[in-house]
């Protein structure tokens, strides 16, 4: 939660993120939902201008810890984002959504994990309760590792510099896409166990999921957002 805190208070969260199915395949742009009402608009980059302020000469490690320096509340931001240094190179914003992505696929495989047991115990609600986190854990799982090794190592050539814009476009646009898939598996599981009925609701493997579900999203939209901010 002070991860959460932290990032929300330098304005990092979108309030509002593109389903799986509305993702944007076109960089730096944001996706409309279905509804007029919940039009998603790009925010103000405050990481982007942080770091453009920054000496980017200055050593990987240096640069985490001058960025916790601007921001005072970035502890927990800062001790995700510090084992990663020694790995960071090229642009700066690909270097963080690529430490970003590794800290999302990371979790989602412990969450797929956790889902995989939690289907084997049974939610203790009922047949339709227990369907509903089977299709969850499917979609957990079929998004697991092999999309997500294959999005960092698209980020990792978007650190090292492609030279082409259209590759540029064609890598970037699938980062984007498999986040933001990434995010939508997390908002229908929690949406389907909503609606699998009473007994379900008052399910404690159901309140479980759901928590995991929302402790996971966060990360996936600072994730999106970093990657959204990667310039050709």
């Amino acid at each position: 939660m002070a991860m959460l805190h932290c990032l929300r208070r330098i304005q990092l969260l979108s309030p509002l993120v593109p389903h799986r199915h509305e993702v944007s395949l076109k960089p730096g742009e944001f996706a409309a939902s279905s509804s007029p009402s919940r039009t998603i608009a790009p925010e103000p980059n405050t990481v982007a201008a942080a770091l453009k302020a920054y000496n980017t000469e200055s050593s990987s490690e240096s640069f985490v810890h001058s960025y916790k320096r601007l921001r005072p509340r970035l502890d927990a931001c800062y001790k995700t984002l510090l084992p990663y240094a020694g790995s960071f190179s090229g642009s700066i914003i690909a270097r963080v959504a690529r430490a970003a992505t590794a800290v999302v696929a990371a979790r989602q495989h412990g969450f797929a994990d956790e889902l995989a047991r939690l289907k084997l115990r049974g939610t203790g609600a009922g047949p339709r309760a227990d369907e509903t986190l089977a299709s969850c854990y499917e979609e957990v799982a079929s998004n697991d590792m092999d999309d997500a090794n294959e999005t960092l190592g698209r980020l990792d050539r978007l650190v090292a510099g492609v030279t082409s814009k259209d590759e540029f476009d064609w890598e970037s646009s699938l980062v984007v896409l498999w986040l933001g898939s990434t995010l939508g598996v997390m908002e229908d599981c929690t949406d389907w166990l909503n609606d699998a009925g009473k007994a379900a609701a008052s399910s404690p493997v159901v309140k479980e999921v759901i928590a995991g579900c929302a402790a996971l999203s966060p990360y996936i939209r600072i994730a999106l957002h970093l990657a959204h901010a990667i310039k050709f």
